[in-house]
């Protein structure tokens, strides 16, 4: 049900009808990121489009723009933040347990960009 109104947001409508945006469909690296490896403080944690980090926010490679959706194993994302540029090309999704993103691991996975 969330993955569907996340993805209703993303459609593009008109008075008429609502058609869902082009989209492109890759193979990527897909990692995970805690506040551990990035921030000495949660207060301090803030990403590169400004905002502080959330559970599930994810950073993308520049060429896709802040806002951009993806859908990644089957769960949406806005790309709010950029991975190290010696990652360019990889997402990494923040989490804050740490565990979990052990866990989450390094995957190559199909990744859904969805042209804005």
């Amino acid at each position: 049900m969330i993955l569907l109104s996340l993805l209703f947001s993303t459609m593009l409508c008109k008075p008429t009808a609502c058609v869902l945006p082009e989209r492109q469909s890759i193979v990527a690296t897909v990692t995970a990121y805690t506040p551990l490896e990035t921030c000495t403080s949660i207060e301090t944690c803030i990403m590169a489009n400004g905002q502080r980090v959330y559970d599930g926010a994810i950073a993308c490679p520049r060429k896709y723009p802040f806002g951009t959706k993806v859908e990644i194993l089957g769960k949406m994302y806005d790309c709010t933040d950029r991975t190290a540029e010696k990652f360019d090309g990889r997402f990494d999704i923040f989490m804050f347990n740490h565990e979990e993103a052990l866990t989450f691991g390094k995957r190559h996975v199909k990744v859904y960009v969805y042209e804005r």
